[in-house]
This record gives structure tokens, sequence and C-alpha cells, in this order.
């Protein structure tokens, strides 16, 4: 996993759960998408391009809490699944973003690379059993 520059300025234990995040997933495509940038718009025009298989769309986490193991806390979601996902991509990543409003003002938090081909089946980000986002005392 990798965090933006400002991620840890918007997320914190206190905010976790009253965010609204959300999730896309990109494609092989495109370009990964570096720590500088600041908007979702600003990842998209640096060179990532967005899935577009059929059922494909982006996804708003549930489950939002925050994990407690000693001094440590950890913004935890339930892992997002995707139905009937396409068939003809190969997803390279997932990134996750705090929404507000549109691209241009929607801020992306962390990103984890992987590389799975859609395959018209059921397609699910498996979240650590740790959380997404770590606070370390």
């Amino acid at each position: 996993m990798a965090l933006f520059n400002h991620a840890l300025d918007i997320v914190n234990p206190d905010n976790w759960t009253s965010l609204d995040l959300r999730v896309l997933l990109l494609r092989s495509t495109g370009s990964a998408p570096t720590a500088s940038v600041t908007t979702v718009a600003d990842m998209f025009t640096a060179g990532a391009v967005e899935l577009s298989d059929t059922a494909y769309v982006r996804k708003t986490l549930s489950g939002l809490s925050v994990l407690t193991t000693g001094a440590d806390r950890a913004g935890d979601a339930d892992s997002p699944t995707w139905t009937a996902l396409g068939g003809s991509q190969t997803a390279s990543g997932v990134v996750l973003f705090q929404h507000i409003t549109n691209d241009a003002g929607s801020k992306p938090l962390a990103y984890w690379t992987f590389t799975q081909a859609t395959t018209g089946g059921d397609f699910t980000i498996a979240w650590a059993a740790g959380g997404l986002i770590n606070w370390n005392a």
C-alpha cells in the first residue's frame, strides 16, 4: 500500500467513520498514480486510467470502523465486491479516496497495486485483517 502525500492530513481515527470513502479500480493500460497528486482528477491527468468493464462502478465503502490494538489504531472497512465484472480488461490497482462532489474535489488517500484480469465473475478486494490505513501511536 502507498499513501498519497496528504492522506494523513485528511483521515485520522477520529473522523474515519464519518467520511464518504470510496474506491475505484485502475486499468493496467495507464500509469500508476504518484504520491504527489492531490485530487482524483489530477491522478487521471497524470496518466492513470480507470477500469471501464461491464458492471464496473466506483464503490462506496461500508462498515467503516476503527480497530484498536494496544496504542495503535487502524481504519477498516468491508471488502468491496463487483458482481459479474467485465471480462476483457486487467485491473492494476485500487485507489481509496475521499469523495467530495466530483473528481476535481475528491482526495486520493491510498493505492494498492496488483494485477488481476476481469473474467465476468465476481471481483473482490479483500482488505488486510489489520485495516486499510494504520495510525501508530
